[in-house]
């Protein structure tokens, strides 16, 4: 059988105890000293800054919120808040594109209209100038008879327009032989005609063709010239020189002598391709002319024929021939006559 033993005393070691045997309670701090002296129902701290803060009522938490927190709710259904608008993005910056263009934004750079509009924008401009076919001189053709030529003819329209001597609309007819005579012709009739005159081919329409004659010094190569009924209208450009002749390589070319059965040879139809009228004393590059503040500028390229400058009367003012005198002034009205075209020179102010 165990032996037992006495089980000594617990030894207690004695406590210091205060003189006070309660502890005074600690003095309240002052609102001006709390740092952080309330809390919000939310369990936030909020500072105070030297001035006492008030509080709202906290307002009903939303029904999501509770039933986030109550088990019991869960089960039921939460009603749909209402999407709140998202904040409007800031404008773009100049460097940065915008996807989408906004109207509402407000326009940082314009932009330039599209080509073709009318910018409302007023720009002085100068009248057009122009230089007018008003007649066709005519050649002697005396003068090309060792080439075989026996007569050229120009057709008229009954409304008084230049057209192709064989086109159904040609209705009447001048025609200048070998001897260098002048003939009036409509269908089944010939006249011969004076310079100067007037023809009235159907005395029953307006039409009517003026003849003048042709200064001495242009007798050499011309009969005289006619005046067209309509007369034709070429622009030029102001301040730079242009050249008047026949084909591409020539700025202005009317065409309007361009007739390739005009010209007959041994009273045949002309069997050179290419050969027309207006090849007849009209060179490539036969003029310059320039339209300038107060007057126009004139200048001969051509090699082999002169350039006559007449007076709006019709008499002789001036004679440019190829390396000899070859440049002049006119003023506005006067005519130059060139190659087969008498040509009037516009108002240039």
């Amino acid at each position: 059988m165990p032996e037992s033993r006495p089980v000594p005393p617990p030894v207690v070691t004695p406590v210091a105890v205060h003189n006070n045997p309660i502890l005074d309670p600690e003095p309240r701090i002052s609102a001006s000293d709390e740092t952080c002296p309330l809390i919000d129902p939310w369990g936030r701290r909020e500072p105070v800054l030297g001035w006492p803060v008030r509080f709202d009522q906290p307002s009903e938490p939303s029904p999501a919120a509770v039933a986030a927190h109550s088990p019991a709710l869960e089960s039921l259904p939460v009603p749909e808040q209402p999407t709140p608008t998202p904040p409007r993005p800031a404008a773009p910056s100049l460097l940065e594109a915008s996807p989408t263009p906004r109207p509402a934004a407000p326009i940082l750079l314009e932009s330039s209209p599209p080509l073709g509009l009318d910018q409302h924008t007023w720009i002085p401009q100068q009248p057009a100038v122009y230089l007018r076919v008003i007649g066709i001189a005519l050649q002697r053709l005396s003068v090309y008879a060792a080439a075989g030529i026996s007569d050229w003819r120009i057709g008229f329209s009954r409304a008084g327009g230049l057209v192709l001597s064989g086109h159904p609309d040609a209705a009447a007819w001048l025609r200048v032989d070998s001897a260098d005579r002048l003939f009036g012709d409509v269908v089944g009739l010939a006249a011969p005609l004076d310079l100067p005159g007037i023809w009235r081919p159907f005395p029953d329409l307006e039409l009517e063709l003026e003849f003048h004659t042709a200064p001495s010094p242009m007798t050499t190569h011309y009969l005289g010239w006619v005046r067209l009924p309509v007369a034709l209208s070429l622009p030029v450009p102001r301040g730079r020189a242009v050249s008047f002749g026949r084909g591409s390589e020539a700025d202005i070319a009317p065409r309007l002598l361009a007739d390739p059965r005009a010209l007959r040879w041994d009273g045949n139809a002309n069997k050179t391709v290419g050969i027309n009228a207006e090849y007849l004393g009209l060179s490539r590059r036969h003029l310059l002319v320039q339209a300038r503040r107060d007057d126009w500028w004139v200048q001969v390229e051509s090699q082999n024929m002169p350039v006559y400058q007449l007076a709006a009367s019709g008499d002789l003012l001036d004679v440019l021939n190829p390396g000899l005198n070859t440049a002049t002034t006119a003023k506005p009205g006067e005519l130059l006559v060139v190659g087969g075209y008498v040509l009037a020179l516009g108002e240039v102010g």
